[in-house]
């Protein structure tokens, strides 16, 4: 995609919200009003139940181009879901949390283990959305927030978040609860939002390795907000709060969890060297001693095993790895450009979101808020930009384009509103109705997401590419389907995701999922030859 290409991709998804932007002005959309936490939260779950149903009933499919399911690590991920139904924990892989697991654990026996993670992922884009809801409404209101989970419906890795039978979309999810927890105690610091903000990042944290980075700013916020409690009293319940939520999550990841587990530094390694493979380069000498010793001195901060003190060095190899990986690779361009299609518009959108977002709120505390939450997501962006732009590593980083894409739409309403909006007598009469203004841009919007309004948000726009989905759901289910022998399946941790596949498609689950109406076949296997698995 060239520059002239790229300019008009992004005004063509920019010019829907700027007009958008001038009708809720017009018609008094996104007015303040009084915030609470309980109908925040009504409201959060109904904007992710929304979301969800767009997504699985349309937009997820026409986001990877079908209606399969999706995974690059679906034979490691099977395996670990047939064991917790075989009650072998025991050999659970270090490399996965059972936390996120849990879900798919639970629907295993009566979904089978495909529709068990669809299912899992399904109620993970469910989360998502509504974190997404009261992430934006915390900062910039109800319309903001409307607009900030239908955005994330718009936007492909997101919208096909269902489709992932991976442990991915509920862990994403715990991130997003983390910033808008955390938001939510800045904006309003009273004792639910301090258990909100506790329960976040303590799930956050036990989640995966790579909670820290979105932890760490969660728990400076979460600070700041037992700060501004005036009274000393309140503020000691506020850090009990906090700190008794930790303290359960800390229970929780021993009790799941194997002094084994993998830290971030080690997932960063792993991570890097895939960018240099995919890359074609080989690591330098000051990059292979670093992998020798992350892989040699396993001393990285795990939630549940490894305390606060192994931060600093999980934080300064996460640097060293970063820094060497921009100097093997140099000024090289990504592996692929599979993201410029997929979020590539979103970017400038974001950015003049940004822009009136921090304008707007710098002479408040959540200016923080948004700086510290948006941060994590901002960083894992970059990093899938430079890396490896796989889907599931731009989802990690999506959801704040949706959040900044909503606050700006809300923002510049409220900012365009003293221009466009009528004075005196019709004003007046306009002040009992804001909640069916905004209802009113909301519903254009999502016709303008599903593509009933034909602009750049459609999920049929030009500018969009396909994904690239992975062969090994429909390639698994394939070879349990035939009458080949498991003996052939070379790798034990794949002969027991096939021993399970046969199990259910003995009693009667299809080839593929009933939750998505997709049956697998040859064609999911795209141009790849057949990747059986041991072959």
């Amino acid at each position: 995609m060239d520059l002239s290409t790229a300019l008009i991709s992004m005004v063509s998804v920019a010019l829907p919200l700027v007009l958008l932007a001038g009708l809720a002005a017009r018609i008094g959309a996104g007015e303040a009003r009084p915030w609470s936490l309980a109908p925040e939260l009504g409201l959060a779950l109904g904007a992710g139940l929304v979301g969800t149903v767009m997504c699985q009933g349309l937009l997820g499919a026409l986001a990877q181009g079908g209606n399969g399911v999706a995974s690059s690590d679906f034979l490691q991920i099977c395996e670990a879901i047939e064991l917790s139904r075989r009650g072998d924990l025991g050999h659970w892989t270090v490399q996965r949390s059972m936390v996120v697991a849990a879900p798919a654990i639970l629907f295993a026996e009566a979904f089978g283990l495909v529709d068990a993670l669809v299912a899992s992922a399904t109620l993970g884009q469910l989360a998502l959305l509504s974190g997404l809801y009261l992430w934006a409404s915390a900062l910039g209101g109800r319309l903001a927030g409307g607009a900030a989970a239908l955005l994330g419906c718009a936007i492909g890795p997101l919208a096909a978040l269902g489709h992932f039978a991976t442990f991915y979309p509920p862990m994403l999810a715990a991130f997003v609860w983390a910033a808008a927890g955390s938001v939510v105690a800045l904006k309003d610091p009273k004792p639910p939002s301090f258990l909100l903000g506790g329960l976040s990042l303590g799930l956050t944290l036990a989640a995966a390795p790579r909670g820290l980075i979105f932890g760490l700013p969660a728990a400076l916020m979460l600070g700041i907000a037992v700060g501004c409690v005036p009274r000393w009293r309140d503020r000691a319940a506020a850090l009990v709060l906090v700190l008794g939520c930790l303290v359960g999550s800390w229970c929780l990841a021993r009790a799941t969890g194997s002094p084994a587990g993998m830290g971030l530094d080690e997932h960063l390694a792993n991570y890097v060297r895939d960018a240099l493979r995919f890359a074609g380069r080989s690591p330098d000498a000051a990059l292979t001693a670093l992998f020798h010793d992350i892989n040699a001195n396993k001393l990285g901060f795990v939630w549940g095993w490894r305390g606060p003190s192994s931060i600093p060095l999980t934080l300064e190899r996460m640097v060293a790895l970063q820094m060497g990986s921009a100097r093997v690779l140099g000024a090289m361009a990504p592996p692929t450009a599979d993201w410029v299609g997929l979020i590539g518009p979103w970017l400038g959108v974001a950015a003049a979101g940004a822009g009136l977002s921090l304008a707007s709120l710098a002479r408040s505390r959540l200016w923080v808020g948004l700086a510290l939450s948006a941060a994590p997501f901002l960083l894992s962006l970059w990093g899938s930009l430079g890396l490896v732009s796989h889907t599931r590593y731009l989802a990690n980083g999506a959801p704040v384009l949706a959040l900044l894409g909503g606050l700006g739409l809300a923002l510049a309403a409220q900012g365009l509103g003293p221009a466009l909006r009528p004075v005196g007598r019709k004003d007046r009469q306009r002040q009992g109705s804001p909640g069916r203004a905004d209802l009113l841009v909301l519903l254009l919007l999502a016709l303008a997401v599903v593509g009933l309004l034909p602009t750049g948000l459609s999920p049929r726009a030009s500018w969009r590419t396909g994904m690239v989905v992975d062969s090994e759901p429909a390639a698994s289910l394939l070879y349990a389907a035939s009458d080949a022998p498991l003996e052939g399946v070379g790798d034990a941790r794949a002969r027991i995701c096939m021993e399970g596949l046969r199990a259910d498609l003995t009693r009667g689950l299809p080839v593929g999922s009933r939750l998505l109406g997709w049956t697998a076949s040859v064609r999911d296997l795209g141009e790849q030859p057949a990747p059986w698995p041991g072959h």
